[in-house]
């Protein structure tokens, strides 16, 4: 189970969060935790760590190693680019000696590498269990010799730290800028600042050019006339050009409109000459051109384009376009005398046939009392 942490500001306070929060499946789990290059000081709250096996906390400003004594099952730590010197290295190793399974140490790019030339005699004289050291195997016979030259080396070691701090002290007073923890800090940090601006000029950018292809648009040439409509208009597309608002619709969805038109409405500003507008209506749609930009719309169902109709307000500006329907439907003024019409003409069929009954009723009684001529 691999943990990685990617907030750079606080590095300890966002490590000792995560690992207090796996503290509960540690006991269960074995982890391995990487926190490379965060620029942490000191190693924290690991000692509980019971089954922590791989470490990475390379490329960070950990100047000596810390708190790794209750880590009972690490076997691999890699401290590559960090901190350590011979004044440190010491301490360092008597920590790691408690952990009685480690088998990989990584301590490349350290100071204390070339600072002392038999460091990697005394860290294998001090880790009897180390079985590789920065990626190299450790022999039986190396070991036996360095087990055998331990009390010279700890001499060496000493030595070495002694000329080491009367070289701190000495340089204490110059202005030097010597590359060690606080200037990799100083210069993560400027770095930190320059990938931000550099984010943010990107960005800023990006939003410029975004808007420049949003606002300005090449604007296309005005339209000089109609184009021609092809046979089949049912896969035309609706335009608004110069997004001029409109309404199209009939009865109930326009005040001046009745069961059998269909009244289109264009709000044009009233400065516009009347020139520059042009209507063409069809059975299924309708094109206005206003000073070169189409508006095309498709009515909600055919009309008849021989009845279409255009005005324009003198007042608003508004264009008024009114057309018949295709299907006409009967309206109730008409409905009223048709069926008067209706009524008339049942009434009159009654009056024929009342007529037509009393004359055969009186032609049956003069042939009852009907009397035959007498002849000599």
């Amino acid at each position: 189970m691999l943990f990685r942490l990617t907030d750079r500001e606080s590095p300890s306070l966002f490590l000792s969060l995560s690992l207090s929060l796996s503290l509960s499946l540690c006991l269960s789990l074995s982890l391995s935790l990487s926190v490379s290059y965060m620029i942490c000081t000191t190693l924290e709250n690991l000692n509980r760590l019971k089954y922590l096996r791989y470490l990475n906390v390379s490329l960070n400003n950990i100047t000596r190693i810390e708190n790794l004594d209750g880590c009972e099952s690490l076997k691999k730590l890699d401290l590559t680019g960090n901190f350590l010197d011979v004044t440190s290295i010491e301490p360092s190793m008597e920590n790691l000696s408690k952990c009685e399974r480690l088998r990989s140490l990584f301590l490349v790019g350290n100071p204390c590498l070339e600072e002392f030339e038999r460091l990697r005699e005394y860290v294998i004289g001090c880790l009897p269990g180390l079985a590789v050291l920065d990626r190299k195997e450790i022999t039986e016979e190396e070991r036996r010799e360095c087990a055998r030259e331990k009390d010279e080396i700890v001499k060496a070691l000493k030595a070495k730290i002694e000329e080491k701090k009367k070289e701190e002290e000495e340089a204490s007073g110059s202005t030097g800028c010597a590359w060690n923890a606080k200037t990799r800090y100083e210069s993560f940090l400027e770095e930190e600042r320059t990938k931000n601006n550099r984010e943010e000029e990107k960005e800023t950018s990006s939003r410029k050019i975004q808007s420049k292809r949003t606002f300005e648009r090449p604007k296309k040439p005005p339209r000089e006339g109609f184009d021609e409509l092809p046979e089949n208009t049912d896969a035309i597309l609706q335009v608004n050009e110069g997004k001029y608002e409109f309404t199209l619709g009939s009865e109930g969805e326009d005040i001046d409109a009745d069961a059998n038109t269909i009244i289109l409405r264009v709000q044009i500003p009233k400065h516009f000459d009347t020139s520059l507008v042009d209507v063409d209506c069809h059975s299924e749609i309708v094109r206005v051109l206003i000073k070169g930009e189409l508006l095309l719309l498709r009515f909600p169902e055919k009309v008849r384009e021989e009845t279409c109709k255009a005005s324009r307000s003198q007042t608003t500006g508004e264009l008024k376009v009114c057309v018949e329907k295709m299907k006409k439907k009967m309206m109730a003024k008409d409905l009223v005398i048709a069926e008067a019409a209706l009524g008339c003409m049942k009434i009159n069929d009654q009056k024929a046939a009342s007529l037509e009954d009393s004359s055969n009723d009186e032609g049956e009684d003069l042939d009852e009392t009907f009397i035959p001529p007498i002849t000599a």
